[in-house]
């Protein structure tokens, strides 16, 4: 297993993210693909072949060099989830060496038997470790068993409950980012004078729902009767959406909007309107100048874990299981830098409850209520942060959340 393995269950979750490529986009042959309009970007240092070493103690051979292929959902352009794994991939590759780790990533896979033929296919096409970005699951699980010779990495690969055991060459990578939405919602707390803000949310599935609960626990913390509004759109990446979302929050009487989507659009609405703003993936505060507050930042953590994984592919001690990056411990998530309009108090209350949380402090402990008041989770008792409640089955709305 790679890093801190932790084992968990639950439901698969389907993401489609993104940042800054340095790939040169070139055509790539996948005729099996079935579909005729997907779209490549391949990093110049092209496909090569790998060497040969010595067997490590993991039963793999260790590697002089590498070829790796990251799979994406739509383009690269625009998609901020693709654009910063494909930066953290690229950066990886450039850290260990681009003539060991040998990286290209392929654009506009669907989420269908295309997938399954595209891994098979770079497999066919001399590539040691295929990467999924799409959190395909089953699908590509099910690639990876028929090449058991070959190695695969893929972003909550596993989390659910499948009709198969996945596949055991299949190591899945799962970022804990409920406590960055926590010390997010305590500087939410500290900023609302009406005490309702706004959430622009996905789907209605468990790892979701936990990011808006977090959020509302830390604003509740911070201000005792906070209401969070909550508001779907059933998408990743809808704009026109996730603008209506956000000014329905708004007309709402919120004042203070957070999305976990994968454009800008609610963060650039609060600006318009004057409302505090958050955003994710990476430093957005172009969007909002004037109210922008902070924003999870995944790239600097999601290098470090790509360079873990390139690094156990080359030395042989590659295996398959479970790995956890994020909070609380290394590689970490990181705050990205305040807006210029928030206050001090602000901004030096929430830098060191995350300090607390990295030192090993939990935020989610009993009594935690639901919104009929019932108590979910008693008193003392955690919500372990890198455990499967967290992932697969807090589906259930706090206590002062609406819409969940």
């Amino acid at each position: 297993m790679l890093g801190n393995g932790t084992a968990v269950t639950g439901k698969r979750r389907w993401r489609l993210l993104a940042p800054v490529s340095l790939a040169v986009v070139a055509a790539l042959s996948l005729s099996a693909c079935g579909s005729s309009s997907s779209s490549s970007s391949t990093s110049s240092s092209g496909n090569q072949s790998s060497g040969e070493g010595k067997t490590a103690s993991g039963g793999r051979e260790a590697l002089e060099s590498i070829n790796v292929t990251a799979v994406f959902p739509n383009s690269l352009k625009g998609n901020l989830y693709n654009e910063i794994h494909n930066g953290a991939l690229e950066a990886a590759a450039k850290s260990i060496g681009e003539n060991k780790v040998h990286y290209k990533s392929v654009f506009g896979i669907e989420y269908n038997q295309q997938m399954t033929h595209t891994t098979e296919q770079l497999f066919q096409q001399n590539q040691n470790l295929v990467i999924d970005d799409l959190s395909a699951g089953q699908l590509f699980s099910e690639a990876c068993k028929k090449n058991p010779e070959k190695m695969c990495a893929g972003l909550y690969s596993y989390i659910g409950e499948t009709s198969e055991p996945p596949a055991p060459n299949l190591a899945s990578f799962y970022q804990d980012d409920a406590p960055m939405w926590y010390v997010e919602g305590l500087a939410a707390g500290e900023l609302t004078k009406s005490g309702t803000v706004g959430f622009v949310s996905t789907f209605k599935q468990a790892f979701d729902t936990a990011v808006v609960n977090a959020f509302a626990l830390g604003c509740q913390k911070t201000h005792p009767g906070c209401q969070v509004r909550n508001v779907y759109i059933n998408s990743f990446y809808d704009p026109p959406k996730s603008v209506e979302a956000a000014n329905a929050l708004i007309n709402s009487g919120a004042d203070v909007i957070n999305s976990f989507l994968d454009d800008p659009s609610a963060l650039k609405v609060a600006g318009e309107h004057g409302v505090w703003g958050f955003g994710v993936y990476a430093d957005q505060s172009q969007e909002a100048p004037q109210t922008w507050v902070t924003g999870v930042e995944f790239e600097k953590g999601l290098t470090k874990t790509y360079e873990e994984i390139f690094n156990a592919a080359l030395d042989g001690s590659f295996k398959g299981g479970q790995m956890f990056w994020g909070t609380p411990k290394p590689p970490n998530l990181n705050l990205a830098p305040f807006g210029p309009k928030v206050p001090a108090a602000v901004k030096t209350n929430t830098e060191k409850a995350l300090k607390e949380i990295e030192g090993g402090k939990n935020p989610f402990v009993g009594p935690i209520e639901d919104t009929t008041g019932k108590v979910r989770i008693p008193k003392g008792k955690e919500i372990e942060i890198r455990g499967s409640y967290l992932y697969t089955k807090w589906l259930w709305p706090v206590k002062g959340v609406i819409g969940l």
